[in-house]
């Protein structure tokens, strides 16, 4: 049998040839690259309907939330009142975010436009919403009951050195309210937990606060019955406090500190 040899020419190539192979590659890719532009822009133009609105379905439905407010400390119009602001905040928010899917998404501005607009009303309504019904879980407990044990206890004891002087520096917050709330809650920033008083809904929000207890300081929560001795009243909400609720969320917060370090 004859043996056979594979003969592979030696090519040798040059600085010029390099070159030469290296701008066509970059040819290649920025043809490529332009063909991956001129089809995104034609899924974005896609989007826009003829009135220039790109359709987004972002909406969303608020489910409103039942709660009993088992108390004496409050009458039964401010109970009611109290109820009816939330759902009405609650309607509205599913209205809004059905606003923030059909506006205008194009046409926009920081000074002024309806999408600017809508989307500050939905931060407005949905921390009104989510705060009275952190509110009305952690409040109302006639039976109200914390134990030195309790996760909630010994990190707010550990974060302000004692107990007491959390609840003084809380209570202090709560009254430095102006028409809003008072919020105990985990700063990730901080890695710590912080009181924070908050105007109207959305004034003085801290980014990156976990709340784990909640009181309404707006004025109807507590001229109906303790005219505008907004310490009574305080008092009265703290004396009912569901330690329980407020547990679970502590224990919340440790799992996401060990998933976000």
């Amino acid at each position: 049998m004859t043996e056979r040899k594979l003969h592979v020419p030696n090519f040798e190539l040059g600085d010029d040839d390099i070159d030469a192979i290296a701008k066509s590659a970059v040819k290649d890719i920025a043809k490529d690259l332009r063909a991956l532009q001129e089809q995104a822009q034609a899924d974005f133009d896609g989007m826009i309907l003829e009135t220039g609105v790109i359709t987004l379905d972002e909406a969303y439905v608020a489910q409103r939330k039942n709660y009993a407010m088992t108390t004496s400390y409050l009458s039964e119009p401010a109970k009611k009142h109290h109820e009816q602001l939330y759902q009405g905040y609650a309607e509205l928010l599913t209205r809004i975010s059905a606003e923030v899917d059909a506006a205008d998404k194009v046409n926009v501005s920081s000074a002024h436009s309806p999408y600017r607009s809508v989307k500050k009303d939905e931060v407005y309504d949905l921390n009104a919403t989510y705060l009275h019904e952190l509110f009305f879980a952690n409040c109302f407990d006639p039976n109200s009951e914390l134990f030195q044990d309790f996760y909630a206890y010994m990190h707010l004891a550990r974060d302000w050195g004692t107990f007491d002087a959390w609840m003084a520096d809380f209570m202090a917050c709560a009254l430095s309210s102006r028409s809003g709330w008072v919020i105990c809650g985990y700063s990730l920033y901080l890695k710590r937990f912080i009181n924070v008083c908050v105007d109207g809904h959305d004034q003085g929000v801290l980014v990156g606060l976990v709340p784990i207890l909640v009181i309404d300081m707006w004025e109807h929560a507590y001229v109906r019955d303790y005219a505008a001795d907004k310490k009574s009243y305080l008092t009265a909400m703290m004396r009912e406090i569901d330690w329980e609720v407020v547990e679970d969320r502590v224990k919340r917060v440790d799992a996401l500190k060990g998933v976000m370090g």
